[in-house]
């Protein structure tokens, strides 16, 4: 079976994720803004790895909400995603 692009809710689907994205990429400028008082001292490096560990949450969330399950490979991924960032964030 094909899908043709022209359909609406297709079209609709593709909006949505390219929109989630933009936002998601766009969030840690936003709270930064928002908050430049208690922001200050978080370097842009910092800030960046918040926007590192979105495929960790969609790996959590897509377990969580739709059984999708957690292999070896997403689990060591996880595992070094997060020790990577707490090694950086110790320096």
């Amino acid at each position: 079976m094909m899908i043709k692009l022209e359909q609406p809710h297709i079209l609709f689907g593709f909006f949505l994720a390219f929109l989630g994205t933009a936002l998601f990429s766009f969030k840690s400028i936003f709270i930064k803004l928002a908050y430049a008082q208690g922001l200050e001292n978080i370097s842009a490096g910092l800030e960046r790895l918040t926007l590192f560990t979105y495929p960790v949450f969609v790996s959590i969330l897509g377990a969580l909400f739709f059984n999708t399950p957690l292999n070896k490979k997403i689990i060591i991924t996880l595992f070094l995603t997060y020790s990577v960032i707490v090694g950086w964030v110790e320096r």
